[in-house]
């Protein structure tokens, strides 16, 4: 037998077959937007909330998140990126970032039913929060 081409490979059926998925099938049973997976609940309510973000659940579980964290926490490429970077202790602000101050959300709009996009105060918009982050990044308040 010779070697497999590129093409060849890319193109070379597994043994066995995998068999086709029924249109009727979900693409996908964890966590893509269109099938949300089994823990992540729904928000009743997001509000400002002193320093940062008040979210109530469905379930009954209340959870406060800050703006801070949030920002920090950017899920966004160009933000990840930078965390990846080793720390510059000689790192400048901009004017823009000095402006800004502390950072503090401008819009926060929805990303179908599953996330949200936060604008920020120093211009950044691009990232965007899924509903199982926005969950799991809050601190749990006791019941009111």
């Amino acid at each position: 037998s010779s070697p497999m081409s590129t093409v060849d490979f890319f193109f070379a059926m597994p043994d066995p077959p995998i068999p086709f998925r029924k249109l009727s099938e979900p693409a996908c049973q964890y966590n893509s937007p269109m099938n949300p997976s089994p823990t992540t609940t729904v928000p009743l309510s997001l509000k400002r909330e002193g320093d940062g973000l008040l979210i109530e659940w469905a379930d009954g579980i209340r959870t406060h998140t800050t703006w801070r964290t949030l920002r920090t926490v950017c899920p966004c490429a160009t933000c990840d990126d930078e965390r990846k970077k080793p720390a510059n202790p000689f790192r400048v602000l901009s004017d823009r970032e000095v402006a800004a101050g502390a950072p503090a959300p401008v819009r926060m709009k929805a990303v179908g039913a599953y996330a949200y996009q936060i604008e920020w105060n120093d211009g950044h918009s691009t990232g965007i929060y899924t509903l199982d982050a926005l969950r799991r990044l809050g601190t749990v308040l006791p019941l009111a």
